[in-house]
C-alpha cells in the first residue's frame, strides 16, 4: 500500500479511506496470491495508518518502515526532526513498492508517480483507489 494523508488532511477532498485499500487488497489476493494474504508492506507519510490497519484486519500481516521515522504523522518538511531518517525511510519505501507483486496506491501522490515509472511493465498489478475515469485512460496510454 502507499497511503499518503499528510497535508492532504488539509485539502478538501481529504484522503482515501483505509476501507478502498483493503478491498482492492482482497481482488489482488485472489488474482495475484491464490486467496492467500500475502506479507503487505505499508508506505506512508503518516505512520498512525499502521494501527488503523491492524485494527482493520486484524489477521492480516503489515510491515513498513515506519520503525526508521516512528514519529512521522504527516508529511510536512519543515517540521521532519531528521532529513537522514526521512530520506532512508523514502527510499526503503520506493524500492519496496516498485518491487511489489501487486501495488495499491493513489493518484494524488507523486511517490505513486515515481513507483509507476519504478515497476515493471506489467500495468495489471498497479492499482489506484482513486483514479478518475481520465487517469485510467493516461495509465493505459502508457
Amino acid at each position: 500500500f502507499s497511503i499518503r494523508r499528510g497535508d492532504k488532511t488539509m485539502e478538501q477532498d481529504g484522503y482515501a479511506s483505509l476501507d478502498t485499500y483493503i478491498a482492492q487488497a482482497k481482488k489482488g489476493f485472489q488474482s495475484h496470491f491464490q486467496n492467500e494474504i500475502p506479507l503487505i508492506f505499508v508506505a506512508t507519510d503518516d505512520c498512525t495508518v499502521m494501527d488503523e490497519l491492524r485494527q482493520l484486519e486484524p489477521s492480516w500481516n503489515f510491515a513498513s518502515a515506519c520503525s526508521i521515522d516512528p514519529n512521522q504523522t504527516g508529511f510536512y518538511l519543515r517540521e521532519t526532526t531528521s532529513l537522514t531518517n526521512h530520506f532512508r525511510k523514502f527510499f526503503v519505501e520506493l524500492i519496496a513498492m516498485a518491487t511489489a507483486t501487486y501495488f495499491v496506491g493513489t493518484e494524488y501522490s507523486n511517490v505513486t508517480w515515481w513507483v509507476w515509472h519504478m515497476r515493471r511493465p506489467d500495468r495489471t498489478q498497479f492499482h489506484l483507489v482513486d483514479a478518475h475515469i481520465s487517469t485510467k485512460r493516461t495509465l493505459d496510454l502508457w
